[in-house]
């Protein structure tokens, strides 16, 4: 890749970053998300109850790279994923079918990904064919999870 092209990607991928973390701090100024985040697991009527309405006014978000390809919201109160089309109550039943990242199994998932409290991360898997980009939520300094992003791979290497 020559010297110029790489800095274009440079700046391209920045500014989806830059998107990504914006996305993560509006999520923030919403009282349903903030309401999900906060739910425990149980009752499991009154959480799902918050996945509902949380997931009707969940944004969308914007990436004019179209670099971040999708995304899911991970709470750690709850133990559960939301993204626009699905939730997952116990990830861990959905990890193989849904979520395997290759050279993870589910605690390493679970330890280094989902319920890393970095404040940030970038995990690259499968030689690269598998690159996320991490965010962590908190409210009051107390970490309460993370937006996870699938980077496309195609569109950072064109």
């Amino acid at each position: 890749m020559p010297h110029n092209m790489a800095h274009i990607v440079m700046e391209q991928l920045e500014s989806s970053f830059q998107s990504a973390d914006a996305y993560a701090a509006s999520l923030l100024s919403l009282e349903k998300f903030e309401k999900y985040l906060s739910a425990p697991a149980t009752p499991r009527n009154k959480l799902v109850k918050n996945i509902v309405d949380v997931r009707s006014v969940l944004p969308r978000p914007e990436d004019r790279n179209n670099i971040l390809s999708d995304f899911f919201i991970y709470s750690k109160a709850s133990n559960s994923i939301i993204n626009h089309t699905s939730a997952y109550l116990r990830p861990e039943y959905y990890y193989e079918a849904l979520f395997k990242i290759p050279g993870y199994d589910y605690d390493a998932w679970d330890n280094k990904i989902i319920n890393n409290t970095d404040y940030y991360d970038i995990i690259s898997a499968n030689n690269g064919e598998v690159i996320l980009y991490s965010k962590r939520i908190s409210f009051n300094a107390r970490f309460q999870g993370r937006v996870i992003y699938t980077l496309s791979k195609d569109r950072i290497m064109d």
